[in-house]
């Protein structure tokens, strides 16, 4: 598995399945640039220092944001590690 950002190893990767349901999965970057943890519909992600977080219950307009930011930001910092 590949880091989306740096597309390096990922180094970290655990998961947890109860009767075919994700209930946790965690992976860290090897360069610890970025990482991402979901347990239970919390959704956490870290890029380059900058954390942002979800949650199942949040309003379909602030997922929208949300998943615009995220990938806005990745993108940026895609292009500022790779440089």
């Amino acid at each position: 598995m590949k880091c989306p950002i740096c597309d390096k190893e990922i180094n970290n990767y655990s998961n947890n399945y109860m009767e075919h349901t994700l209930m946790e999965e965690h992976a860290t970057c090897k360069d610890e640039n970025h990482f991402y943890r979901y347990k239970i519909g919390n959704y956490e992600e870290c890029i380059g220092g900058v954390i942002f977080q979800s949650h199942y219950a949040d309003l379909e307009e602030e997922r929208k944001l949300y998943k615009f930011v995220l990938e806005l930001n990745r993108e940026n910092y895609q292009k500022k590690v790779n440089t």
